[in-house]
């Protein structure tokens, strides 16, 4: 229904536009962001409702459970939160020039192949297939060049979050050690802690690549 609902909307919307806008558009371009607009539009209603709500759940109720039982414990748990969202939301900020910048490559690269295809005779009586191959080899090479350095990023910050998972893994299994030496907890509680932990970092991660893919589409749905 919401997909239905924001094509209609954008159509009428397009159709009633200034026609000197539409001049200066590519069709194949505007083709290709409308499409990306509402598949990101509603792709980012479906990571919300069917993803996003879940994780944030399972990881309150593992935090409450482990405070509930053991709140020194708990709050050293629930201290993996913020460091880890700090590093998914500075992952965003660095790279959200990237990702625009790949999403006009691709709108580039639909609008000068249906360019292409439209003037095709044009070009085959011009003999000039190589030249327009060269202008695709130059946009796909200039999105290839991109899409490294994003990835290198990726893992660098993929790295971080995964720094931050473990010392905060080995701090609450200490701790569980700890306790279980003076008599607080039991020796099985150590299990518990860890497999409590355990529960908060996998919907974390799901966090992560929620919140990660949420930036991407919101940048297509931000510029229609």
């Amino acid at each position: 229904r919401a997909e239905k609902t924001i094509t209609v909307r954008l159509i009428d919307h397009l159709l009633r536009a200034d026609l000197q806008s539409l001049h200066r558009q590519r069709v194949g371009s505007l083709n290709g962001r409308i499409r990306r607009s509402i598949e990101g539009y509603v792709k980012l209603i479906k990571l919300t409702g069917m993803d996003l709500a879940p994780a944030v759940f399972t990881v309150v109720f593992a935090i409450g459970m482990a405070m509930y039982r053991q709140p020194i414990l708990g709050i050293v748990m629930a201290g993996v939160v913020p460091g880890a969202v700090a590093i998914v939301l500075l992952q965003m900020v660095s790279q959200k020039g990237v990702r625009l910048a790949l999403l006009r490559n691709k709108e580039e690269l639909d609008g000068t192949v249906v360019e292409q295809l439209q003037a095709l005779e044009l070009v085959r009586a011009a003999h000039t297939i190589g030249k327009e191959t060269e202008r695709v080899d130059a946009i796909c090479e200039q999105m290839r060049h991109r899409e490294m350095h994003h990835h290198v990023a990726m893992s660098v910050y993929d790295g971080l979050k995964a720094l931050n998972e473990g010392l905060f893994f080995v701090a609450i299994v200490a701790l569980a050690i700890m306790f279980a030496a003076e008599g607080r907890i039991g020796i099985g509680d150590i299990v518990t802690y860890a497999m409590l932990y355990g529960s908060v970092l996998a919907p974390l991660r799901d966090v992560h690549r929620i919140i990660d893919e949420a930036a991407g589409v919101g940048g297509i749905h931000r510029h229609p």
